[in-house]
């Protein structure tokens, strides 16, 4: 299982980092707004990687100490959907970032309208994912 769920959870990040890496590049070319700097196609894979990984050590743990599958997987999804909207939050608390790019400077405002989609994609891909370990 360890190895299955290892797998997915992999497949899930690269996938999450992917609509991420997709959605910034639709958002410069359709807002003409490049907010990239801010969102970097590493920091969309650690982003992603660390919030399925977690997601997963999680749900391993949950799954070990309860034996149904249907609650394990439920309080997992909760748990990590709780998490991705308390990102949203703390995300709204961080100052504005300063931009390098000519076509973003004095719209700094802005960023937080480009980035906080972006934090439910882990928990989206995760959840998508997640249902190749049924065995059903």
């Amino acid at each position: 299982m360890f190895v299955r769920l290892f797998t997915i959870t992999l497949m899930a990040a690269l996938f999450g980092t992917g609509v991420g890496a997709a959605y910034t590049t639709v958002y410069a070319k359709i807002l003409t707004m490049d907010f990239s700097e801010g969102a970097t196609l590493t920091q969309l894979l650690i982003y992603n990687i660390m919030f399925c990984f977690g997601t997963a050590l999680i749900y391993f743990a949950i799954s070990k100490a309860i034996k149904k599958e249907n609650l394990a997987s439920f309080l997992t999804n909760f748990l990590a959907a709780g998490a991705a909207i308390a990102l949203v939050f703390y995300q709204l608390t961080l100052p504005d970032p300063t931009f390098k790019n000519e076509s973003v400077q004095g719209m700094e405002s802005f960023y937080n309208t480009f980035f906080i989609p972006i934090l439910f994609f882990p928990a989206l891909s995760w959840m998508t994912f997640k249902t190749l370990l049924n065995k059903n």
